[in-house]
């Protein structure tokens, strides 16, 4: 994988860390907070750490536990980050409907890709 031209493999432990704070955001299914912060001071941190507007994003089934609508909203959010905003967006998920959000889909089984589809952005 490279990013920005840059091979992952070839760097250190300190080097991909670095990356990742600079580059890479992530969505998790679980929130993921600190329980002994409120949300505000949990938010709070994460920008102490990072500028929080990173131009690729990670998202692990991010609509696994929402409603239909709140889960079509998370969808037009994340593809509009693509789209407008120039981020790459990677999404893992079960959720049948980010086909229709996709420019290109990976069917994953047993660690191999078993199908994959390009579709034309709109």
């Amino acid at each position: 994988m490279f990013v920005d031209g840059v091979p992952v493999s070839g760097l250190g432990e300190v080097q991909k860390t670095a990356l990742r704070r600079a580059k890479v955001g992530f969505i998790f299914q679980a929130f993921r907070l600190l329980h002994s912060l409120s949300v505000l001071d949990n938010v709070a941190l994460s920008l102490e750490i990072r500028d929080c507007n990173p131009p690729i994003l990670l998202a692990d089934e991010p609509t696994a536990s929402l409603d239909a609508t709140a889960g079509k909203n998370i969808c037009e959010i994340l593809r509009d980050q693509a789209a407008h905003n120039g981020k790459t967006v990677v999404v893992v998920s079960h959720d049948p409907r980010w086909q229709a959000y996709a420019t290109r889909t990976l069917l994953l089984s047993d660690g191999k890709i078993q199908n994959q589809n390009e579709v034309n952005a709109n």
